[in-house]
């Protein structure tokens, strides 16, 4: 009888030490695909530096310029968003060119990445660009239209 005992706690203890080693290893295996599958940051090259280093000292000036004359008012919450404007963030898991008309012939202003919060000013007339400000940056453009999601 007790060498019967010995031999259940033997199949007990392996069947024990399978089922931690596999799910063990599925745990492993889930964070490292986890993150495998998130979408790399969008690359910046050269041009788009300077293109974007340049945009922000034109808007560190304008704001200097509009600060002097009349007080600016920030959006801090959902509420102090103008009538018709809506924050959003970028949807589309490549990123957007940001342009400077409402046209893929239009100069590229510089990229919005994945995730990235903008304000949604406006619609083209024909629907399919809508105008946007960047949050982090001021900076103004058009992006085409159903790569964004409104936020709460």
């Amino acid at each position: 009888m007790n060498r019967l005992s010995g031999f259940f706690q033997f199949i007990i203890g392996f069947f024990l030490g399978v089922v931690l080693l596999a799910g063990a290893s599925a745990a492993v295996a889930y964070v490292v695909l986890a993150k495998m599958s998130a979408p790399p940051d969008k690359p910046l090259f050269a041009e788009e530096k300077k293109q974007q280093a340049l945009a922000k000292k034109a808007a560190t000036t304008t704001t200097q310029n509009k600060a002097a004359t009349n007080p600016v008012t920030e959006v801090k919450s959902i509420e102090d968003i103008p009538t018709g404007n809506y924050k959003a963030f970028v949807s589309w898991s490549k990123g957007l060119s940001l342009r400077a008309e409402p046209s893929t012939e239009s100069a590229r202003l510089g990229s919005l990445g994945y995730k990235a919060e903008i304000m949604v000013l406006g619609t083209s007339d024909d629907g399919n660009w809508q105008k946007v400000k960047v949050i982090e940056t001021n900076q103004e453009g058009w992006i085409k239209a159903g790569n964004i999601e409104k936020m709460e």
